[in-house]
C-alpha cells in the first residue's frame, strides 16, 4: 500500500512540474523588433515561415519602417504576357509587379468579404553586401471580388522589391502568402546584383 502511494506521489510531482512548464511557456513567440534589417534576415525569415498561415501580428516585420497604404484605382484586367512579375495565391488574392512603371496591380479572387492586397517591401544596399529595409506598404483592392485595381509607385531602378498577396479586413492585413515574389524594378536581376 506504501509503494502504490508513493508511486502515484511520485506520478503527481512529475505531472505538477509539467502542467507548470506549459503554464509558464508560450505558444508562440512573439516576433522580434528591429530597428533595420538585412535582407538576409528577411530571406531566413519568409523561407522559414513557407507555407504557414501567417496572423495578422506578423506584418510588417519591422515596425520603425512607416508603412505606405494605396487604395488601388479600379481598372480593367492587364496584358500580363510579358514586362511582368505575378504571384498568385489561393488565399483570395492575384498580384503582378510592372517593371516598366513601378505599378503593382491586384486581383481580388474571392466573394470572402475581405480585401485583396498586395503587401511589399523595398530594399536599398545599406554597406558592404548587406541590403536594408528602406519602404513598406500595402497596395488595397476595396473593389470586391473579380476586380482589378493598380497602384502607382516610384522605387529605385537597382534596388530590390519583395512582394507577395494578402487579404485584410480594412486595412488590417489578416493573411498572406509566406512565399515572397522577388523583382528588380529595372526588369533586369543584374542590375541589383543580386
Amino acid at each position: 500500500m506504501r509503494r502504490i502511494r508513493r508511486q502515484s506521489a511520485v506520478l503527481l510531482a512529475v505531472l505538477g512540474v509539467a502542467i507548470a512548464g506549459l503554464m509558464v511557456a508560450p505558444a508562440t513567440a512573439a516576433p522580434v523588433q528591429r530597428g533595420v534589417q538585412s535582407q538576409s534576415d528577411n530571406a531566413n525569415l519568409k523561407s522559414a515561415k513557407a507555407g504557414f498561415r501567417l496572423p495578422s501580428v506578423d506584418w510588417p516585420i519591422n515596425q520603425t519602417v512607416h508603412v505606405e497604404g494605396d487604395l488601388g484605382v479600379k481598372v480593367s484586367a492587364p496584358n500580363t504576357s510579358s514586362g511582368f512579375k505575378c504571384w498568385w495565391w489561393a488565399g483570395g488574392a492575384y498580384v503582378c509587379f510592372k517593371y516598366n512603371g513601378d505599378d503593382f496591380y491586384v486581383k481580388d479572387t474571392k466573394a470572402d468579404g475581405h480585401s485583396a492586397d498586395a503587401i511589399w517591401e523595398f530594399n536599398i544596399r545599406c554597406g558592404s553586401g548587406h541590403w536594408c529595409l528602406y519602404r513598406q506598404g500595402i497596395c488595397r483592392n476595396g473593389s470586391g471580388n473579380g476586380t482589378w485595381v493598380r497602384c502607382n509607385k516610384d522605387f529605385y531602378e537597382t534596388d530590390e522589391l519583395w512582394f507577395t498577396d494578402a487579404v485584410s479586413d480594412g486595412w488590417n492585413i489578416t493573411n498572406y502568402f509566406a512565399d515572397w515574389a522577388w523583382a528588380c524594378p529595372s526588369g533586369k536581376a543584374s542590375d541589383c546584383n543580386y
